[in-house]
């Protein structure tokens, strides 16, 4: 399964990313439309990251700046990920995330 990690203003990127991978059958995990109704995110998030085989972060100037983003890839580094950067922008990378 593969995790995807966006800022939400990257969703449509996302989604498209989601969407291709799916019709190549790589099922994705992806909030929100992954995340169960009543569910918790604290604790669903963190569970798909340890489920996942590839990790792919969208990259851009406002997920580098999210908590949440680089939370997410903090369990990725620690869950031992592969992380697949997907650039959307020409920012340059900031150290909490190089």
């Amino acid at each position: 399964m593969v995790f995807i990690s966006y800022k939400s203003e990257e969703y449509d990127i996302a989604k498209k990313i989601r969407a291709l991978l799916e019709e190549n059958n790589y099922p994705c995990w992806m909030a929100p439309e992954s995340i169960s109704a009543g569910s918790n995110y604290m604790s669903e998030i963190p569970t798909a990251i340890r489920k996942c085989d590839l990790f792919i972060l969208i990259v851009s100037e406002a997920s580098q700046k999210s908590q949440w983003v680089q939370k997410e890839i903090d369990r990725a580094v620690k869950f031992d990920k592969y992380i697949l950067p997907f650039h959307v922008d020409d920012s340059e990378l900031i150290d909490a995330i190089d």
